[in-house]
């Protein structure tokens, strides 16, 4: 008798139930589904949605952290303590930490220049608030106090 067969033998022959993994990830899609529904709200891709040792494991990348962190909120509005769902979930390499789609409501003296310097420093980057506000803005780049404005990220352009 070899050294490798005693050990062989010492090892407890466990009995695996088997798992049907594809009700397992239709109860978990149906439980979870409302954080899914909130992630797709958030453009967070989803790379994989399975089911591996009975929990649910979704990778994808998110937009920003902000949007992980909102996923991960909606997944604890299902379960407080969700031990049946793991996430991978990223932040994409292209999130410049700017916040998308700025509101701003335009003020006595406000043009679209000056409105350019305060959010990205240079007056000549106009272009950007116009094309984001089209059909809002005339064609003489005039705005009007009161006007609610988008103020498109940075990495937008």
């Amino acid at each position: 008798m070899s050294l490798f067969d005693r050990f062989r033998r010492e090892i407890p022959k466990t009995v695996f139930k088997p798992i049907d993994t594809r009700d397992r990830f239709e109860t978990l899609k149906s439980k979870y589904e409302s954080a899914l529904n909130a992630a797709a709200k958030e453009h967070i891709v989803f790379q994989s949605v399975h089911v591996v040792d009975d929990r649910l494991l979704v990778r994808g990348t998110a937009p920003s952290p902000e949007a992980r962190s909102l996923f991960r909120g909606a997944i604890r509005n299902v379960d407080s303590e969700p031990d049946d769902i793991v996430t991978d979930i990223r932040v994409s390499d292209r999130w410049n930490g700017s916040i998308p789609d700025k509101r701003y409501v335009v003020k006595v003296g406000d043009t679209l220049s000056k409105i350019s310097q305060e959010f990205y420093g240079d007056p000549t980057e106009s272009g950007r608030i116009y094309v984001a506000n089209a059909g809002r803005i005339d064609k003489s780049r005039n705005v009007r106090v009161g006007q609610e404005l988008t103020i498109p990220a940075d990495d937008m352009f």
